[in-house]
């Protein structure tokens, strides 16, 4: 009897999965794609903040790529901001040669993120501030794209989108296929203003409105979520002047995680951001994925009550629909290819899910980046 219920129960999730999926891919297929109006002339100071620490394996490639934007320098400038490197990272910077970077050093008894960003944004000028980090690539239009929306919009703050690449291996297909259905939820919860997810890789906001909503004060002594707890303190006190901006010429190109230690580590300090100051619809969608994927889980254990039926059932329904919702965003990103490994994937994704789902409820404190950072 106790067995049953449990299987209606997981039903339940289930469909409820299933109907959330549908309405997110709907409502990210409704919005429209952005593009920059021939002969824009922006009439906006850019500053782009680049937090760094321990980054020279990819630093020199992330400020190319911002040094050859379609955009003259007298339009933007970038601010480095070194959290206490350890490696070759100031070095690297200092000898790429580029005119309008400026590069500064957090001080004695200061660290983390925030802070650096702080300090950017107090060494810089630009009306519109825009973040990505030292192991990014941003495309050529990054810059002027964001520029154009912002100037059309005046959004006080602009989500856009990040993409894992290479993706050369089960591994990282599975990564960047992951990442990809992160972006539909952050765009359609963003547009809606009902679920807060984004990325600081590829994040702009105006810096009169940061500075109305205290910068980073009251979020300052939680370790991460410089993004999206930025995200909910402007929504809070902007409503409706939150956007998501969908195009392809602006995407942000990142590294997928080399292994499954350091992407578990990542993922954990993402769930923990939704703990330790909770939005409670963003907290039900994380719930029903997790709770999804335990459903799958626990019916596999059930088959010495019920045969194997259930469980296939559950694990093939979630692999339809989440394929079904997958393959939209893999089009978009110009990455079918990524689908090929995708039975792997869906493997993954219970695993993982369920791994983070309860190391991010009972771990303190996780290494990262040469620093054990707290989660509560």
């Amino acid at each position: 009897m106790v067995t049953t219920i449990l299987l209606y129960i997981l039903t339940l999730l289930l469909l409820a999965y299933s109907w959330q999926l549908i309405l997110i891919r709907r409502r990210w297929q409704e919005l429209k794609i952005w593009s920059t109006p021939p002969g824009f002339k922006p009439s906006t100071k850019v500053s782009v903040l680049l937090p760094v620490r321990n980054e020279a394996p990819g630093i020199e490639a992330c400020l190319t790529a911002l040094a050859k934007q379609n955009l003259s320098d007298k339009y933007f400038d970038i601010h480095l901001i070194d959290d206490h490197s350890e490696d070759q990272t100031l070095e690297i910077a200092r000898q790429a040669g580029i005119p309008n970077l400026h590069i500064h050093q957090l001080p004695v008894g200061e660290s983390g993120k925030k802070a650096a960003l702080a300090m950017g944004v107090r060494a810089s000028t630009g009306t519109l501030i825009m973040t990505t980090d030292g192991d990014c690539i941003a495309d050529p239009g990054w810059i002027s794209t964001t520029l154009s929306y912002y100037e059309q919009t005046q959004s006080v703050m602009i989500c856009g989108a990040v993409s894992l690449e290479p993706a050369n291996s089960l591994f990282t297909a599975f990564q960047a296929l992951d990442f990809s259905g992160m972006m539909a939820v952050s765009a359609v919860g963003v547009t809606s203003g009902q679920i807060r997810l984004c990325n600081g890789a590829n994040l702009a906001f105006d810096r009169t409105a940061f500075l109305e909503v205290g910068a980073y004060e009251g979020i300052d002594q939680i370790p991460s979520g410089d993004d999206v707890l930025l995200l909910d303190k402007m929504e809070n006190y902007f409503p409706g002047k939150v956007s998501f901006l969908k195009q392809h010429i602006g995407i942000v190109r990142t590294v997928p995680m080399p292994d499954w230690r350091t992407f578990l580590l990542q993922r954990i300090r993402w769930a923990a951001k939704t703990t330790t100051k909770p939005h409670w619809p963003s907290l039900v969608l994380s719930g029903l994925v997790f709770g999804t994927c335990l459903a799958v889980f626990i019916s596999f254990l059930l088959i010495p009550v019920y045969g194997i039926f259930p469980f296939l059932l559950f694990f093939s329904w979630k692999t339809i629909i989440d394929f079904f919702f997958l393959s939209t965003m893999a089009r978009f990103f110009g990455r079918s290819q990524l689908l090929n490994g995708y039975f792997m994937a869906q493997i993954f994704h219970l695993v993982y899910w369920i791994s983070v789902g309860f190391a991010s409820l009972l771990m303190q404190k996780v290494n990262w980046k040469g620093r054990r950072v707290s989660l509560k």
